[in-house]
Order: structure tokens, then C-alpha cells, then sequence
């Protein structure tokens, strides 16, 4: 039921911001798993992460509400939850 999904976090020391090392783990994320027969990579974020919101929107990544909590997203192309 899951085969082809998975969620990600991605975590950047405060001294690697600015430097796009986040965008380059998750363009490297996405490659991989595309590779893998992986069709959909999901991550919750707080709307809050604002930071973390564009680096994924920047990735391609797309919104989609699961709950009222946080929003997740994923994968250009990927079906939503």
C-alpha cells in the first residue's frame, strides 16, 4: 500500500543556512528516489517554517492539507494525502 512513498525531514545547521545546502539534499533526495521507483515524497511542515516552505516549493514540492495542524507536502507530480 505504500510501496513508492515515503516522507522526509531535512535538517540544516544554522551555520550551513544561506549556502544551499538544503536545496541540494533535497534535489539529491528527489533524484535518488525517482531512481528508486519512488512516486511520492511527502514531508510535513509547520506553517510557521516558512524558510522550510519555500525551500520545498523551490524544489518543485506542492501543497497539500492534512490537517489543521501543519501542511504537508509533496512531490511535483505526486498524488496528495
Amino acid at each position: 500500500m505504500y510501496a513508492g512513498v515515503i516522507e522526509h525531514s531535512v535538517y540544516v545547521d544554522p551555520a550551513g543556512h544561506g549556502r544551499g545546502t538544503g536545496g541540494a539534499l533535497l534535489a539529491a533526495l528527489v533524484a535518488t528516489s525517482q531512481d528508486a521507483g519512488v512516486w511520492t515524497v511527502k514531508s510535513g511542515v509547520f506553517p510557521e517554517n516558512t524558510a522550510s516552505l519555500r525551500l520545498h516549493q523551490r524544489a518543485g514540492f506542492r501543497w497539500s492539507v492534512c490537517g489543521s495542524e501543519s501542511a504537508a507536502i509533496t512531490a511535483s507530480g505526486a498524488t496528495c494525502c
